[in-house]
């Protein structure tokens, strides 16, 4: 009877060490809507990502990157100018990074800050799907 109560309680223990392991996964928090702002001397600029699932099945993500900016010309804000840019990144549950399967680029993340790391700009996540 004992022997039951022991595997019991370590069925509980081991399900709870499973779940806080998943919570660090990065694949689980991805999708959403992530923005950085950037000012410098000659430009301002907001750059989104957006990011969905393309195919669970497959691990692969869609990453749309819309771009605004205003070029400063002699201390003058000009007109806004825009970009846009479409992604398939595959997921590399080993790293918990995103990769581009066109450009070889990375996207990290940082699960306890929401926040994801492209290249070497910072980028918060505003909204969850």
């Amino acid at each position: 009877m004992k022997l039951i109560y022991f595997f019991t309680a370590a069925a509980f223990v081991l399900s709870g060490c499973n779940l806080s392991s998943k919570s660090n996964d990065a694949k689980e928090t991805i999708p959403g809507i992530y923005i950085r702002q950037s000012e410098g001397e000659f430009s301002k600029a907001i750059d989104t990502l957006i990011i969905s699932a393309n195919n669970e099945e497959a691990g692969t993500y869609l990453i749309i990157r819309k771009t605004r900016f205003n070029r400063i010309v002699d201390g003058k804000l000009q007109p806004p100018e825009y970009k846009a840019e479409k992604m398939i990144a595959d997921y590399n549950e080993k790293s918990q990074q995103l990769q581009d399967m066109k450009t070889g680029r990375l996207f990290s993340f940082n699960v306890k800050t929401n926040e994801l790391l492209f290249g070497t700009e910072t980028y918060q996540k505003i909204e969850k799907p």
